[in-house]
Formats: C-alpha cells, structure tokens, sequence
C-alpha cells in the first residue's frame, strides 16, 4: 500500500527533525535518564534498541536511523491508515495496551 503524500509528509518530518539534531545534538544525546534507572529496564531496551539498528546497513549514516516495524490489523483498516495515515487510527479503539498504535519488530506478534 503506497500513499505518495503521506511518504512526501514523512520524509519532511524526518528532514525537520535531522536539522534539530544537528543544530541542538546535546538535546537529543541526554543521558540523564540513566539516573532513574533503578533496575537496568531502561538500559537494556536502549541495548536492544542498538543492535536491532545494526541490522539495517543503511543506519550506519543516519542521524535518526530508521527501525522497521510490522503494525497488524484488518484489511478494512489497513486501506483507512492507507488514505489517511495512522493519525486517527487510535480513535477506532482503546487497543490491547490501552488507547494509541502499536509497532513490533516480530511480524508473529501481529497475528490475531
């Protein structure tokens, strides 16, 4: 499913949020979460977060590197998040997790 102007909108942002990056990097490589990080979740969820980036060559570059993700649904909503984006997706339904939209990295996780 290919929404051309929702692709033109994303990679805007993404151009949008690049330049911060690299106009205020101090503000996007804070550390200071460390600090309440009592039992170490918050540290190994960066972890797991790194090494899953390193599967993809094309983050060795990037600023904001690009994680892929699997959102499942049903078809009638997959053409809705089609049209519109994902945007009003999160008033459909509260979700397993309570209201918002989730993502995986494991395609199996999205299976009803």
């Amino acid at each position: 499913i290919y929404n051309p102007t929702l692709v033109s909108s994303a990679m805007n942002f993404r151009s949008v949020i690049e330049s911060r990056i690299e106009d205020n990097a101090h503000l996007f490589s804070k550390t200071t979460w460390k600090e309440h990080d009592k039992d170490g979740r918050r540290e190994w969820t960066v972890e797991v977060y790194k090494n899953r980036l390193k599967n993809w060559a094309w983050n060795d570059d990037l600023a904001l590197p690009i994680l892929p993700t699997v959102h499942g649904t049903d078809a009638k909503i997959a053409w809705k998040i089609a049209e519109t984006g994902f945007t009003t997706l999160s008033a459909l339904d509260d979700g397993w997790y309570g209201r918002g939209i989730y993502f995986t990295t494991y395609a199996a996780y999205t299976l009803p």
